[in-house]
């Protein structure tokens, strides 16, 4: 695709993650101020600091692939490998994290369910789910707008092949 037919889309938050974010950073940033020694101040610093850094910005769709916007920094993913795409707003329920943020500035890394399996996910929004079957190994993203996402990642693998 062109640069004119990249499709940027906004990962918002639920309510969930910002009540969740709120009140964990929050109890960690009291934590920081009222604890005593430096390695205990880093530390729960690196609490805050390290889901952010992983935290979901947004999403693109361009030349070929799916961006997940990151702070400073994208995961791309091959749109060639693409073997499915369906919005799916319930897919994450019953969820377990093997590896990952359950719910600190996002949801994001290694999940697995009943209905996919071992999956990843790059989540703001559960209820915005949208999953990509690529080669079999499912990714979960959260688009502000799932139809337009769907559409756009659609378009792209057509004119990528």
């Amino acid at each position: 695709m062109t640069e004119d037919h990249e499709r940027h889309f906004r990962a918002p938050w639920s309510s969930t993650l910002w009540v969740f974010t709120l009140g964990i950073g929050g109890s960690v940033g009291v934590l920081i101020v009222v604890s005593g020694g430096l390695w205990v101040r880093v530390l729960l610093a690196s609490i805050l600091i390290v889901p952010l850094v992983f935290s979901v910005q947004g999403y693109a769709v361009r030349d070929g692939q799916l961006l997940v916007h990151r702070l400073g920094w994208a995961t791309r993913f091959d749109l060639a490998d693409l073997r499915r795409v369906e919005i799916a707003p319930g897919v994450m329920r019953g969820s377990l994290m093997t590896f990952g943020n359950g719910g600190l500035f996002g949801f994001v890394g290694h999940f697995r369910n009943d209905d996919l399996g071992a999956y990843r996910a790059y989540a703001t929004k559960k209820e915005n789910a949208v999953v990509l079957r690529l080669n079999g190994r499912p990714v979960v993203v959260t688009p502000d707008e799932p139809a337009a996402f769907v559409d756009a990642v659609e378009a792209e693998r057509e004119t990528a092949s």
